[in-house]
């Protein structure tokens, strides 16, 4: 049996060797700390896992049962000479990870979702602001509540829209997951983005765009390559 290590309910974790501690919260034990670095968020450092962690402790989620997840992203930063490729990992909360904490606060019924086709303004020409209308994927997503005021009951309803929120690579291209399953993976989105807004999650979603919530961890390279380690960030 893994030892425990006792801390303060409100105390903050911190790593000098992550290995050797767990967050109590999530009732991770130190042997599957080396799991999350090396498989959940391999070569992820000390100082970043420990940021992840408490993260993962403020909301109660644990990363072995995927209900938040230490994605790794990159960008460059700076201007001119000063730019540079910077990658770190962040924790991002999925599907599952939001309807864990929407059930704590009282969610009692699934939430409705379904897609359709629509006709939105477009940006076509950036010099004189020009738009354009074009069909775009769109998913909603839709939750019947009791008014607390007026005790009647009232659809709040949610949307993602293809275009803002497909995941793509560095090339510009849309990934695989989004291709193969794009309705998919966009209710996927509105569904978070509504229990986000009724319950007041505010740790980035990981369903998609890079928002941005995904489907697939797409890794850049600073050469411009992606290695893809397929996924489904639920």
């Amino acid at each position: 049996m893994s030892e425990i290590i006792k801390k303060e309910e409100n105390k903050v974790i911190n790593f000098e060797d992550a290995d050797k501690y767990f967050i109590e919260k999530i009732g991770v034990p130190s042997h599957e700390l080396s799991v999350i670095k090396k498989q959940i968020a391999p070569g992820i450092s000390n100082a970043e896992l420990n940021y992840c962690l408490n993260v993962a402790k403020e909301y109660e989620l644990n990363p072995i049962l995927k209900q938040i997840w230490f994605i790794k992203r990159g960008g460059y930063v700076g201007m001119g000479d000063n730019k540079k490729w910077v990658e770190k990992y962040e924790p991002m909360v999925g599907r599952d990870g939001c309807r864990v904490i929407a059930r704590r606060k009282g969610l009692k019924v699934p939430v409705k979702t379904w897609t359709e086709i629509k006709k939105v303004p477009k940006l076509t020409n950036e010099a004189n602001g020009t738009f354009e209308m074009v069909e775009d994927l769109v998913a909603f997503a839709s939750l019947t509540m009791k008014n607390p005021d007026t005790g009647e009951n009232v659809e709040v309803v949610k949307d993602a829209y293809f275009h803002v929120y497909a995941q793509r690579t560095k090339k510009g291209e849309i990934t695989k997951f989004w291709k193969d399953n794009p309705t998919g993976q966009l209710m996927k989105v509105a569904e978070v983005n509504l229990l986000k807004a009724v319950y007041g999650i505010d740790i980035e979603n990981v369903e998609g765009g890079f928002v941005n919530t995904y489907e697939e961890n797409v890794v850049q390279t600073q050469n411009g390559e992606e290695t893809i380690e397929e996924g489904d960030f639920e």
